[in-house]
This record gives structure tokens, sequence and C-alpha cells, in this order.
């Protein structure tokens, strides 16, 4: 998010599920297993003005970042 909101790009939250069965921990070899990959709308970061207190922004888009990804993962 910090990134996002010094360089003034979008975030896109991103949510991969299955990769765990594909390559279950600790095995060295990748098994066939379905794996899911949601894509969420991007998140504009708010604009950065001079004397504005970064660390707030980064923290309520995380916020923002955090909540649509968890909107993905429940989503069928």
């Amino acid at each position: 998010a910090r990134i996002a909101v010094r360089t003034k790009v979008p975030l896109i939250p991103v949510v991969i599920r299955g990769t765990d069965k594909a390559l279950p921990r600790g095995k060295k070899i990748v098994r066939l297993a379905k794996i899911k990959v949601r894509i969420g709308k991007p998140l504009e970061s708010e604009p950065l003005y001079e004397g504005k207190d970064i660390k707030r922004k980064v923290q309520r888009l995380h916020q923002r970042l955090e909540k649509s990804m968890k909107t993905l993962v429940e989503r069928p």
C-alpha cells in the first residue's frame, strides 16, 4: 500500500486459492489441483499532498484492500 500511495498507482486486489493442494507444504512435487484466481476492482489511493500524513493514507488503503480481498474470498 505504501508504494501505491507514493507512486499514485491503484492497487489491484488478487486472491489465489488452491495452491496449498497443488504444492502441499514440505512437498517437492506439484500435484494436479484446481486453482482459483479472483481479481477485484482497482483501488485508487488518496491523493498525497505536501505535509499530509502518508502513514494514515497507507493504513486506510490497506484497510480497503483487506475488505476487498475478504469479499473476493467469500464470493462463491
